[in-house]
């Protein structure tokens, strides 16, 4: 839902292009990961075929998909040292990986065979210059902008006091997140 009432979300959901196809992906693989760390010693190996399916899909629809695959492994190690069930993560693993792989696996293979390279371009081999402290904040900057409401393809932004209190809500919401787990950890230790 919160993603959902994103004006940048809504318009990219009006457009034909690949960014919601892997945001369902990546949902669904984020929601899987989460259901099936949490059960981890019950959970079936049907339910590791789905999470299967979601991190092939994402990485299918878009590379940038490929940046779920290492937080459900992380997430599953987690469950797995909370339960202390090391068997069914391997056989987490063993459900999981091939059916990701076969998703997706035979794009990339097809795109080194054709096109010559595994992943991205071309172009984004070439030497990158370290970013200064500068460069990363007028890249944040940017970066921000874009996600609460870039549109017409970057050529039409919303009116800077809507950046702004957006930003001041994000803080807000930041340092009540905090405050939560500051006090969560107080009441731990009281009890």
């Amino acid at each position: 839902a919160l993603v959902a009432f994103v004006p940048q979300f809504g318009f990219t959901s009006g457009v034909v292009s690949n960014d919601i196809a892997v945001t369902l992906a990546a949902v669904c693989g984020l929601w899987l990961t989460a259901r099936l760390a949490r059960r981890l010693p019950c959970v079936s190996a049907r339910e590791f075929a789905w999470l299967g399916l979601a991190l092939g899909l994402a990485p299918l629809t878009k590379e940038s998909g490929l940046a779920l695959w290492p937080w459900a492994g992380l997430a599953l190690v987690l469950g797995a040292l909370f339960h202390r069930s090391w068997g069914t993560l391997l056989r987490a693993g063993v459900v999981i990986a091939p059916i990701a792989a076969a998703v997706v696996g035979w794009w990339y293979v097809l795109r080194n065979a054709v096109l010559g390279f595994w992943f991205g371009n071309p172009e984004s081999a070439r030497a990158v210059e370290t970013m200064t402290v500068e460069g990363f904040l007028e890249q944040w900057t940017e970066i921000e902008i874009s996600f609460w409401g870039l549109f017409g393809w970057t050529s039409v932004p919303m009116p800077q006091p809507v950046y702004d209190t957006l930003r001041l809500l994000t803080l807000v919401g930041l340092a009540g997140l905090a405050l939560i787990v500051v006090r969560r950890h107080a009441w731990r230790r009281a009890e």
